[in-house]
This record gives structure tokens, C-alpha cells and sequence, in this order.
């Protein structure tokens, strides 16, 4: 009795050293390392959610950033592209073109997405050959950039009076279903303009008065009430693309109001309970 007692006694011991652990259902983790795990401001979670706000500070979003990439954790295109962005729009354009030169070094795939932030970090930061250089090199493998890297890229031409490359990429953007605006016409306007070519220029500013003459009354009749919806914004999509469900059919029996069954009303003289 007292061997059972010492045995009680030190299998109680052990239990209470190794505390309920010992008790875990065998579907859960089992061992001493997995309470070391923090889920706090320093997850890669946390540190995405702090790139993505744009109300998050540049400092902190600036120490997410570099955080990430000591632990290594930048794993997708996407998670660069939305770094990029961030620091370009905090006017860090140098620390995003270095994004881009590590990301490229891994060999990751090239996106219009990412080619686009590129442009948009070389322009911001005033090189605008570096600019145009990219922009013949996604071209090149058939690649056009997002509404936002044209703008940017019709800028970097407009620097360096490249009128026909201006020229080419605005006749590009109706390729790809974008309907340029006074924004990306006022950029190859001006490069025909330093370039010399003043009739290009000239031909350029009646298509835009046009164009925008279209586009204004399409708004006020209320054609554009009858073209398909557009997806959510996404990183990963390109601004104003048609959303994938818009062309699914109908769900008439989720869209049906349900109405409320309604019983026959009995003849005059009948009793409404029968015996």
C-alpha cells in the first residue's frame, strides 16, 4: 500500500508539473513549443492589415514593412505590389523601386500589377527613362499597364518628349478596354507638343474634345445605367473590370417575394369547425 501511495503520489507530481497539456484530445498539437506562438501586432497578419490601411502612419507602416522582409515573409506578388504602393503614396519611392529590384531577384512571376507599381515608384521618383524603360519591357512580352501606370507612363513621356511611344500607348488603352480620359490625353498631347509635332498634338486635343463630348452625354442620357456591373476592388484585378457573376442567370427563386399563404374562405352558413 504505501509502494501505491509513493507511485500516487509522483504520478500527481508529474500531471501537475506538466500541467493540461497532458490532457489534450488527440486532435490537438500536442507539445511544450506550440504556447510560444504569438498571434499579436508582429503576425504576418497584422503587419499586411498595417500595408493595407491607408490610414495607417508612415512610420508604422514603414516598420511593418522592413519587419517583413527580415522575417522573409513576403511570399506573393500581391503582398509586394500593396508594399510598393503604400510606400510610393508615403512618398518613399526609393525604398519601393528596392522592393522591386528584391523581388525580381527571387525570380518571382511578373504582373501587370507589378509593373505598373514599378512605373508608378520610377515616375514619382523623377526617372522618367527608368520609367519608359520599364514600360517597353512589359510591352515587349505583351503585358499593358493598369490605368494608373499609363497615367504615370504618358507622364514619363511626356518628360522625355517620347511622343510616339505616348501615341502607341494611348491607341493600347482601347486594346485592353480602357477608355482614356482627359488625364491620359493631356500627357500625349503635351509630348507631341515638345517633340514638335504640333499637328499630332493638335489631331489628339479634337479626339479628346470628342471623346470626353461622348462620355459626358452617354452620363446624361443614361446609357451607362445599362452596362454591366464592375467587380470589387481588388489588388490583384484590374480597376474597372466587369464582375465575373454579372452574366450568371438570375435566381428568380431567391429574387421572389414570398407571399403569405392564404386559406379559401368558406361559404356562408358553414361552420368553420366540423364535428
Amino acid at each position: 500500500m504505501r509502494r501505491i501511495a509513493q507511485f500516487a503520489i509522483a504520478g500527481a507530481a508529474a500531471l501537475s508539473f506538466a500541467g493540461f497539456d497532458a490532457f489534450a484530445w488527440p486532435n490537438k498539437p500536442m507539445g511544450w513549443g506550440y504556447r510560444k506562438i504569438r498571434h499579436g501586432v508582429r503576425s504576418k497578419q497584422a503587419l499586411i492589415a498595417n500595408i493595407r490601411d491607408p490610414d495607417c502612419k508612415t512610420s508604422k507602416a514603414r516598420w511593418s514593412i522592413q519587419l517583413m522582409r527580415e522575417r522573409k515573409w513576403f511570399t506573393t506578388t500581391w503582398e509586394y505590389v500593396a508594399a510598393m504602393k503604400k510606400l510610393t503614396f508615403a512618398k518613399c519611392p526609393t525604398e519601393a523601386l528596392d522592393l522591386w529590384q528584391e523581388m525580381r531577384a527571387r525570380g518571382m512571376e511578373e504582373t501587370p500589377a507589378t509593373y505598373t507599381a514599378a512605373i508608378v515608384a520610377y515616375n514619382s521618383r523623377g526617372w522618367w527613362q527608368k520609367a519608359v524603360e520599364t514600360l517597353d519591357e512589359m510591352m515587349s512580352i505583351g503585358m499593358a499597364p493598369l490605368r494608373i501606370g499609363a497615367e504615370h507612363a504618358l507622364m514619363a513621356c511626356e518628360q522625355g518628349a517620347k511622343w510616339q511611344k505616348a501615341v502607341n500607348l494611348l491607341d493600347m488603352l482601347w486594346d485592353y478596354s480602357i477608355i482614356p480620359n482627359e488625364e491620359n490625353f493631356m500627357p500625349a498631347i503635351r509630348a507631341c507638343e515638345n517633340a514638335g509635332m504640333f499637328e499630332m498634338g493638335d489631331k489628339l486635343f479634337w479626339q479628346m474634345r470628342e471623346q470626353t463630348k461622348l462620355v459626358k452625354a452617354a452620363e446624361e442620357v443614361g446609357m451607362n445605367e445599362r452596362e454591366a456591373p464592375r467587380a470589387k476592388a481588388e489588388l490583384w484585378r484590374i480597376p474597372g473590370a466587369i464582375d465575373p457573376q454579372a452574366y450568371d442567370p438570375p435566381n428568380l427563386t431567391a429574387q421572389a417575394k414570398t407571399q403569405r399563404r392564404r386559406m379559401p374562405k368558406l361559404p356562408e352558413g358553414r361552420p368553420e369547425l366540423w364535428g
